[in-house]
């Protein structure tokens, strides 16, 4: 790669993560589609990598944090870190941090269930319902029948 080149694919890259937080593996397949003529990114990833301008630790918790916002679940929260290209070990130092999903899951509930009249319907088909929407958000199925259970005893009797 000379020089040139270097120059505008670097630049192109920090336009890139300047919008927005970008992990290792969404910046090189951006790179790739605009830059398919070049094979080797890695000296570009390695400059951005020692700038801290591309981060993989960091794009994790700030997505961790925006899903957790959005009320969802571990197992989604996983599958969305494994898709971005984030590894393993990053994934479980992120999720140990935020761990408190039974709060999640009655928190995703309440904002779900807690205004609409729920006595109309029948305990069973609302346990139904209320399950299949915290698995939907990638709770774990345990949280989610824990979570369904304390939110009946709470808001049906």
């Amino acid at each position: 790669m000379n020089p040139e080149e270097k120059k505008k694919i670097l630049t192109f890259a920090l336009k890139k993560i300047s919008a927005r937080d970008f992990s290792e593996k969404e910046l090189l397949i951006s790179l790739k589609r605009k830059f398919p003529e070049t094979d080797d990114f890695s000296e570009i990833i390695d400059i951005l990598k020692a700038k801290n301008y591309l981060n993989d630790k960091r794009f994790a918790e700030n997505l961790v944090k925006n899903l957790r916002s959005k009320k969802k679940g571990i197992m989604f929260i996983k599958a969305k870190l494994r898709e971005k290209g984030i590894s393993e070990s990053i994934i479980s130092k992120v999720l140990e941090e935020n761990s408190d999903e039974l709060t999640l899951a009655k928190e995703a509930l309440l904002k779900k269930f807690g205004k609409s009249s729920l006595a109309k319907i029948d305990k069973e088909k609302l346990k139904v319902k209320i399950l299949r929407f915290l698995i939907s958000r990638g709770f774990e199925k345990s949280v989610s029948f824990r979570a369904t259970e304390e939110f009946l005893k709470s808001y049906l009797l």
